[in-house]
């Protein structure tokens, strides 16, 4: 279940960044690259190195 969430929480926090562009939302941009981030460093699924690298991208 909490792969699962992770992987929900991902997409969310992707489809946000849509919308919460740095240019215009800059503290709320930071905001969820950082909960992305997060959510990438405690992912489950996938290789430990790419997640790791998508969390600091």
């Amino acid at each position: 279940e909490k792969a699962q969430n992770l992987e929900v929480a991902i997409a969310c926090l992707q489809l946000a960044l849509e919308v919460r562009t740095r240019e215009r939302f800059p503290i709320d941009w930071a905001t969820t690259q950082n909960n992305l981030g997060n959510a990438y460093l405690e992912r489950i699924e996938g290789e430990k190195a790419q997640n790791l690298e998508d969390a600091f991208a």
